[in-house]
């Protein structure tokens, strides 16, 4: 087989595996939070709401909360999850909707209640890009048993 194919192909595999391994640390570690937050409570005060500013055209919502961990009483704070609001008064009207609901659920470590959200969702994107990625490298993988066939 030709040097310069060899030569791409371990560049291929370098570059798909460095990729690869940033997709899978990016989906492991939010797992691991997800998998953090093994406890639940109803015990909520929510005690206040803001819109923070990520961009020019990106506002998020903050809410600041205390909460009944077992016999402990915590604080914590949540920025809720994408999507963003692209502008400052429709996120204050998404929080003029969420002042109006009671019933709010806090996911908490048991380890330390300072470990918190309000907000408890599963990595399903960054898990899709991690195992994309993943069957790419691995493509790249077999390609050069493909390709001494094809180059002898």
């Amino acid at each position: 087989m030709d040097k310069r194919i060899v030569r791409i192909w371990y560049i291929l595999v370098a570059l798909s595996l460095g990729i690869t391994l940033w997709y899978l640390s990016i989906a492991g570690a939010k797992i691991w939070r997800y998998g953090r937050l093994s406890e639940e409570t109803r015990q909520v005060q929510v005690q206040s709401w803001r819109v923070v500013e990520k961009s020019s055209s990106s506002f998020a919502i903050e809410s600041s909360y205390v909460f009944c961990a077992g016999d402990r009483k915590c604080q914590g704070s949540t920025e809720f999850a994408p999507p963003y609001f692209m502008n400052y008064p429709s996120a204050s009207g998404a929080i003029d909707k969420l002042q109006k609901t009671e019933d709010w659920t806090v996911w908490y470590s048991k380890k330390d209640c300072s470990i918190n959200s309000l907000q408890k969702v599963f990595p399903f994107k960054e898990c899709i890009h991690a195992f994309l990625t993943l069957a790419i490298s691995i493509y790249f993988f077999f390609l050069k048993s493909l390709l001494s066939r094809w180059y002898g």
